[in-house]
C-alpha cells in the first residue's frame, strides 16, 4: 500500500474519532481548507469546489 493511500485512511480515521474536519485537520497539523482536497485525491471524491 503505497504511502499515500496510508495517509488518507489516517486522515479519513481522524476525521470519524474526532467528529470534524476542522479537528482532524489540526490534528494532522493541516489548514481546514487543505484537508478535502486531500481526502478528495485519494478517495476520488470532488473538492468543496468542484
Amino acid at each position: 500500500m503505497p504511502i499515500n493511500e496510508l495517509r488518507s485512511i489516517t486522515i479519513f480515521a481522524k476525521i470519524a474519532e474526532l467528529g470534524s474536519l476542522r479537528k482532524a485537520a489540526e490534528a494532522q497539523n493541516m489548514t481546514p481548507t487543505r484537508l478535502p482536497h486531500t481526502r478528495a485525491a485519494h478517495f476520488a471524491v470532488p473538492p468543496p469546489d468542484a
